[in-house]
């Protein structure tokens, strides 16, 4: 679907970047109108189209109040053009440009001020960050540099094994050291590296001091590759503490001094974990497994499940997902075959996809039909996925 132009507001600026150098409400009905005969008409225009990506994919994508940040595809059939980020406006004045993507597979997000747009490589490679608002180039990396953004600073990782932390601003060095490192993970004040040997070290992010290590973490050598950490044993540090996820267990360390909280052995794959209340949720390919965040007691497992949305558990097909009690996993509230986007639930039969209101579970309109998997929401924004991997924005007014 192509953009609707505002005429009063000037064509996307192509920025051209240098060279490189070297508690909830209840859900008031929603049974009841998720199922289509009990569906009233939708109020007419709640849901306006402000921009659409035209056909082009999205491999990444954040949604603010203000603009569509995107990394899209280069046009099919060898058209014009090749891999860029781009920025939709979303209304007058809003981020509206154009610059080429040289991240190879990039991830994207902002700082925590918004003024920043960080664009990542899925694993080693270019790192950007650019102004959000105009699109220019704060700083970048040299290619091939593993990274990890650290809060207000990012540690950088060369082929030499050279460890600098960095400020995110702009790039400016504040300290470095020699780490022999297969991986890393931390938060604004840990720093946590694996070598070749699966031991970890801690940094203080401030200032590079070790705080503890080089010291085991029970990493079986045999599912970590000196080069390349094996997907069946990963690292990450969640709210304050450093989780070791192996093929059939989760452990839990104290990042300052490695000092083990707990081990528990798990019966389905963890891949990765997500904070869930006072308990941490490790999804999988098999289901999703609830632990007890102080304990590691396991509170419930269920193979319904693959992934976890905020306040939602959602299929492997997310096509449904449930509200459970994070304590027993039983079923608190089923959305019936829709999968929630914010404050909204969408759901999509063979003509239409339906857009309702969770709080009260009225109809706000309806689109054509898609899979509603991946629809983000931003008020008073949504976002889905429309046509194969390219994405549609609409505004979401209220009746």
């Amino acid at each position: 679907m192509p953009v609707l132009i505002d005429l009063d507001v000037r064509p996307p600026v192509r920025v051209r970047r240098p060279p490189l150098a070297s508690p909830w409400k209840p859900l008031l009905a929603v049974a009841l109108l998720l199922t289509l005969g009990g569906v009233a008409p939708p109020a007419a225009g709640a849901l306006v189209e402000v921009a659409a990506t035209g056909g082009r994919s999205v491999e990444a994508r954040v949604l603010t109040a203000d603009a569509l940040f995107t990394t899209v595809s280069a046009p099919e059939g060898g058209g014009y053009g090749g891999p860029e980020i781009r920025a939709f406006p979303l209304r007058p004045g809003g981020p509206d440009w154009i610059v080429e993507d040289s991240t190879q597979g990039s991830r994207l997000s902002l700082d925590p001020t918004g003024s920043m747009l960080i664009v990542e490589p899925d694993t080693n490679g270019l790192f950007m960050v650019l102004d959000a608002r105009t699109g220019r180039e704060r700083w970048h990396t040299e290619p091939w540099m593993s990274t990890r953004v650290l809060g207000d600073r990012v540690a950088l990782l060369a082929d030499d094994d050279r460890l600098t932390v960095a400020d995110l601003a702009t790039g400016r060095p504040i300290w470095s050291a020699t780490a022999v490192t297969s991986a890393m993970d931390g938060d604004a004040w840990h720093l946590v590296t694996i070598d070749r040997d699966g031991r970890a070290t801690v940094r203080a992010v401030a200032d590079g001091r070790v705080l503890a290590g080089p010291a085991g973490v029970g990493i079986d050598k045999r599912t970590w590759n000196g080069e390349y950490p094996e997907p069946l044993t990963t690292i990450t540090v969640l709210d304050g503490r450093l989780y070791v996820l192996g093929t059939s267990y989760v452990a839990a360390y104290q990042p300052g001094d490695l000092t083990r909280l707990w081990r528990t052995k798990v019966s389905r794959l963890p891949a990765s974990l997500r904070a869930c209340g006072d308990a941490v949720c490790a999804q999988g390919p098999k289901g999703v497994t609830v632990l007890d965040a102080a304990t590691g007691a396991v509170r419930w497992t269920d193979p319904r499940w693959r992934t976890v949305a905020p306040d939602w558990l959602v299929t492997g097909d997310a096509r449904a997902a449930a509200r459970v009690d994070p304590a027993t996993g039983r079923v608190v509230r089923d959305l019936d075959g829709a999968v929630p986007a914010g404050d909204l639930a969408l759901r999509t039969d063979r003509d239409h996809t339906w857009v309702l209101r969770l709080r009260d579970g009225r109809v706000v309109g309806r689109l054509p039909p898609f899979a509603p998997a991946g629809c983000v929401r931003h008020a008073p924004y949504l976002a889905c996925p429309t046509d194969g991997r390219a994405v549609t924005v609409w505004r979401v007014d209220e009746p």
